[in-house]
């Protein structure tokens, strides 16, 4: 699975998550428990925080990016 850190912040998945290999997650990104993120996806948290509660799911070649000094959360279970 493509991981990349950005000016030194780090994704940070929980293992029990699921990344399919062709998703690419950059940066300031924060994956909870029981997630999924299908093939193709893109988070960029090279701006802005990106953080997934518990069971989120970001489906095919979906792109999520932040605004700079933003944050995003997607709540518990939200698609």
């Amino acid at each position: 699975m493509p991981f990349y850190a950005f000016q030194g912040l780090i994704p940070v998945v929980h293992p029990k998550s699921f990344i399919h290999e062709t998703a690419v997650i950059i940066g300031d990104v924060h994956i909870g428990e029981d997630c999924y993120i299908g093939p193709g996806a893109v988070l960029r948290g090279d701006w802005g925080r990106i953080t997934l509660e518990y069971g989120c799911n970001v489906q095919e070649n979906c792109v999520i990016h932040m605004f700079p000094g933003k944050h995003i959360v997607l709540e518990r279970g939200a698609h």
